[in-house]
């Protein structure tokens, strides 16, 4: 079962959505408590188990996996879903961290895929595709292993961390796949799309060096011996 988590302030990320879904239940009476009333105010893509999986419908060129053609267009699909999916679990993670600077760069990156989403359109339509259909179970895993540690109700704290951690595995997920994208892209001719890809790639290297400086940070206050 799917809860909304009301934790005030904490659970308003900036700029990030307002709300939050929650994978576990709260104690009754805790600051974790149920917001029963916030519940029809959640967009279905933002329900934990059912990332957004509304794509555009369209004409274009459509490519088999029996050539490399085929499967550049293939991890086009995967990566623009990854982005989409990942975005949306930033959001998410925001609504749970409560280290202000984290949580403001989370919502950062949230935005950024989005453009980041738009910009792998952009790129297909320039080579003639339709958005393809393929859903990134690398972004799934990763949620679920998130999950799965939410479950265990850690201190708030050493959820910062893990949570960090998990943001800075999608974005290196999504900085392998476009370097492998731009020098496909690169070896097609295919200059506009190579403009895209690149933009989406600096970005989120810019990205991590964010996330990567807080992870410094908070891992030097917890780690170091008193």
């Amino acid at each position: 079962m799917l809860f909304a988590w009301s934790d005030g302030a904490a659970a308003q990320p900036p700029d990030c959505g307002g709300f939050l879904v929650a994978l576990v239940p709260a104690e009754p009476g805790s600051a974790m408590q149920i917001d029963a009333d916030r519940l029809d105010s959640i967009p279905a893509s933002w329900v934990a188990d059912d990332f957004d999986r509304h794509r555009e419908a369209g004409g274009g060129r459509r490519m088999g996996l029996d050539t490399a053609e085929g499967l550049f267009y293939y991890e086009m699909g995967v990566l623009r879903d990854a982005e989409k999916a990942g975005g949306q679990m930033l959001a998410w993670i925001a609504g749970y961290v409560q280290h202000s600077e984290l949580k403001r760069t989370l919502c950062e990156e949230e935005k950024a895929s989005g453009r980041q989403s738009e910009n792998i359109l952009m790129c297909m339509r320039a080579l003639g595709a339709a958005p393809l259909e393929t859903p990134s179970t690398t972004i799934e895993g990763i949620r679920k292993r998130l999950e799965q540690f939410i479950a265990l109700q850690p201190a708030r704290d050493v959820l910062d961390l893990f949570a960090l951690g998990t943001a800075i595995r999608f974005m290196y997920f999504a900085i392998t796949s476009y370097q492998s994208l731009v020098d496909w892209t690169s070896v097609m001719g295919e200059t506009e799309c190579v403009k895209y890809l690149q933009t989406n790639l600096a970005q989120k290297e810019q990205g991590v060096e964010a996330l990567e400086r807080i992870s410094h940070q908070l891992s030097r206050e917890m780690l170091t011996p008193a």
